[in-house]
């Protein structure tokens, strides 16, 4: 075995059954930003990864399950496919599996889940996985933290609901330094999840270009084309530090 390959193994161990994924296969990933806590970014962070899949050639596809401010969806429906789901409800999961299985197997699945919907998102993850692993999707679920205890109380039952999927930590930079997640740093789940490499710290978004992302819609592509030259020079002294904390899923 590479000292790579054992490194993975050593890291995967860490965090047992969350490591479980299905298949490989040739179909792009599906990726579920979700937290059981509203307000941490869930929609910014899958927004941003959305740019990076973009730049790379990539067209993902988009799914806002907020169901009250659909905000990446207004942010993005004239430039690509955006579904917008109902995920406080049962139904909500079925149609994001037929998403899952009829999208472009080139065409990574980008998903902003709506906050304070634990019970709902555990009961119908499962399906989710499954729909996955029929077309050879790998599922990773990326849940950004804010610095109060209970924006990661949901995860121990996440591990349990979603077996299957690979679970990450965002530690987004606008909340603090990582030294300051003490909380999360020190408790036995913190420490499982950094010795596993499953912690992202994820670099604040500028004002400007949160601003024209929450409030006026716009993506970060549309800004690249044709915001303001103060919005442009933004994205471009952010970007690489954005780019580079997610570069593990970016190939």
């Amino acid at each position: 075995m590479s000292n790579d390959r054992r490194a993975d193994s050593t890291r995967a161990a860490a965090l047992g059954s969350t490591t479980l994924s299905g298949p490989p296969g040739e179909a792009e990933s599906v990726f579920m930003f979700y937290s059981g806590k509203g307000g941490v970014g869930k929609s910014t962070e899958a927004a941003n990864l959305n740019h990076h899949f973009r730049r790379l050639g990539k067209m993902p596809t988009l799914v806002d399950g907020d169901f009250v401010v659909q905000d990446y969806i207004l942010a993005h429906h004239e430039e690509q496919e955006c579904h917008g789901l109902r995920m406080s409800e049962e139904e909500g999961y079925t149609a994001l599996a037929e998403v899952i299985t009829e999208a472009e197997p080139t065409s990574p699945i980008i998903v902003s889940c709506p906050g304070a919907q634990v019970e709902v998102f555990n009961d119908h993850v499962q399906t989710i996985l499954f729909a996955a692993r029929s077309v050879g999707r790998k599922v990773f679920v990326l849940s950004p933290l804010d610095l109060h205890v209970n924006s990661y109380d949901h995860v121990p039952d996440l591990e349990t609901a979603a077996q299957g999927a690979e679970i990450y930590l965002l530690r987004p930079r606008w909340f603090g330094r990582p030294d300051q997640f003490r909380q999360l740093n020190q408790s036995e789940l913190g420490r499982r999840y950094l010795a596993a490499g499953r912690v992202i710290d994820v670099p604040l978004l500028p004002e400007a270009l949160s601003r024209a992302f929450k409030d006026d819609h716009h993506s970060l592509s549309w800004i690249e084309q044709h915001g303001s030259g103060g919005e442009r020079a933004s994205l471009e002294g952010w970007r690489e530090k954005s780019r580079l904390a997610y570069a593990r899923f970016l190939g």
